[in-house]
């Protein structure tokens, strides 16, 4: 067993990493901008209970708990941003947690003589690019993951000795699944792989009926709690016309995000980065095949989650609309990071870790600080707003296009008080719930543009000469380029083009 002093110091180091680990984090929440999804939760969190419960879920496809939860926050005298991102970083901090304790309790159950194992989970779990990201972003993404943390410790906990799980830890098991399948409308996915676990954990040791029956119990529970997200996650997969805003889905592009989620390296050199990976799943391999008997649970719970869900997801995608979004599997390094750590249990060699979690170290804080730096958080809308202020002039119009841009646009052009501007959403103010039979996107809450808009956007300019157009994604949200057509038509030419600073975003000067 690991002696006091080596426990101290792996205990030490983990606190070093998880400290280090919050710079970017606390450096993102601070100093970005609010970007157009971290908008919509402040929109939604705005709303009454009621309509997050009743209204809400007729156009948005996230269940309303997250929203509901940062609703609550609202009443703290900060910036709902701010608050709303540091509980983001709150969710993460618990992810970690929970994390550590899963992968320590496999250690002491197999009598590891060392503490290597914890610490490159908290390491693989703090320093993630992509978990490092969502921990200072205000999205329920943070949520999902801790969730699926927490489910993780809890299943395994069962799974040990199912015949001797008792009502309360069914209970708390049935509990935390419903509040993960309410994190997003792709959770579900996870959590039946949770109750796919049990069960086969169940039948490997005997087919207890009694657990049978608390798993069936369980599962009847939890989707009497989910039933209505359930509903309103069908109702939006029957009625998403298209997901064309995404590509198109393929077993082998599926296969390329998983593996980028799980992924060991980031180098400048692909051949590099591929090879150390291989290397190290290689060697994790021969581990699991020499202790199956001992580690084989852990393997199993980690694998079901990492290939059930996209595997699902491209199943749908499939057979009718792409729901597949590389964001959606991001939680999938949680159970890449345990699987590894789990491995070490049963590696004795310090020199071998050690190099595994310097590499693993270097090459996620590199590709951190590229991430961070090459594409910040709401930076373009900034740019937008810095570009915004010198080309107004009086008697200015802006026009946006889709409607849901006026979510960033009211926080960030709230402070402008020398600029007020007059806006207009394009076609109609969001949520333009019926009033519409294009909705490009599958939502229904932001319609595209039709010829029959054309008359609409005229009554909306009249007699200006100078009319400032805010576009995204106008290949999708206006295909027949109704928008600049009818400008032109009007006699209005583009005088300026923004820049590439303001991308994915278009912004142009017209004049008559």
């Amino acid at each position: 067993m690991a002696t006091k002093n080596d426990q101290r110091f792996w205990l030490a180091a983990g606190l070093a990493v998880v400290l280090l680990s919050l710079v970017p984090k606390l450096y993102a929440t601070f100093s970005a901008p609010l970007w157009l999804d971290e908008a919509y939760t402040v929109w939604f969190s705005n709303q009454t209970f009621v309509d997050l419960w009743t209204w809400v879920p007729t156009f948005e496809s996230h269940p309303p708990l997250y929203y509901s939860f940062m609703k609550m926050l609202t009443i703290l005298p900060f910036s709902e941003g701010i608050v709303f991102r540091l509980a983001s970083l709150v969710c993460n901090m618990v992810t970690i947690v929970a994390a550590a304790v899963l992968v320590r309790k496999i250690g002491i159950q197999e009598n590891a003589e060392h503490r290597f194992h914890v610490f490159f989970v908290v390491l693989f779990v703090s320093l993630h690019p992509e978990l490092t990201w969502y921990a200072s972003e205000a999205r329920p993404y943070a949520y999902e993951i801790m969730m699926i943390s927490l489910c993780m410790l809890s299943a395994y906990d069962i799974g040990n000795a199912p015949e001797n799980a008792g009502f309360g830890k069914w209970l708390q098991f049935s509990v935390l699944v419903a509040l993960l399948n309410y994190a997003h409308y792709s959770a579900p996915l996870f959590g039946l792989s949770f109750y796919i676990y049990l069960f086969a954990c169940n039948l490997a040791r005997g087919g207890n009926v009694k657990a049978f029956g608390m798993l069936i119990a369980s599962g009847v529970l939890v989707t009497i709690l989910c039933a209505p997200m359930l509903y309103f996650v069908a109702k939006q997969v029957m009625n998403w016309s298209g997901g064309s805003w995404v590509e198109e889905s393929s077993m082998r592009y599926v296969i390329t995000k998983v593996y980028t989620i799980g992924k060991l390296g980031y180098f400048n050199q692909v051949l590099l980065e591929r090879g150390w990976t291989l290397l190290c799943y290689a060697a994790i391999v021969i581990v699991y095949l020499k202790n199956i008997r001992a580690l084989g649970s852990a393997l199993a719970l980690c694998l079901l989650l990492i290939a059930l869900a996209p595997t699902a997801m491209y199943l749908v995608t499939l057979l009718g609309p792409n729901i597949f979004l590389p964001r959606l599997i991001v939680p999938l390094a949680l159970p890449f990071g345990v699987l590894i750590a789990v491995a070490l249990v049963k590696v004795r060699n310090r020199y071998i870790v050690t190099v595994l979690c310097c590499v693993t170290a270097a090459s996620f804080a590199f590709q951190t600080y590229t991430m961070m730096t090459e594409k910040p958080k709401g930076g373009y809308l900034r740019a937008f707003s810095v570009a915004l202020q010198e080309e107004y002039q009086p008697d200015d119009l802006l026009l946006f296009l889709p409607n849901s841009l006026e979510l960033p646009l009211s926080l960030e052009l709230e402070g402008l008080k020398n600029v007020p501007l007059d806006r207009v959403a394009l076609p109609h103010v969001y949520p333009a719930i019926g009033v519409s039979d294009f909705y490009p996107a599958g939502t229904p809450s932001v319609p595209g543009l039709t010829e029959a808009d054309a008359d609409l956007i005229k009554a909306k300019i009249g007699s200006r000469n100078r009319v400032l157009v805010l576009t995204r994604i106008e290949e999708l949200f206006d295909p027949s380029s109704v928008l600049r057509r009818t400008l032109a038509e009007m006699g209005f030419r583009s005088v300026r083009s923004m820049g590439e600073d303001i991308r994915p975003l278009y912004f142009d000067v017209y004049e008559r």
